[in-house]
């Protein structure tokens, strides 16, 4: 039985380097970044909208909240 993978959300308030997650991730960098929605919030405002819209992501995309 395959079981669905659930996926993150990441808020990056200090700037997300793709080059070292590459490195971190390995071979499988484009499979564990389609489990990852990153925001990248510009201001106070666009960090609570971010927030905000979590819920909502959550319960699309199967994240779990623990």
């Amino acid at each position: 039985m395959c079981q669905e993978r659930e996926k993150v959300i990441f808020i990056d308030t200090e700037g997300f380097s793709a080059e070292r997650f590459k490195q971190i991730a390995g071979e499988d960098a484009k499979k564990i970044a389609g489990e990852i929605i990153i925001y990248e919030p510009t201001s106070f405002g666009t960090a609570v909208s971010a927030i905000t819209d979590i819920e909502m992501l959550m319960m699309k995309n199967r994240i779990d909240n623990s």
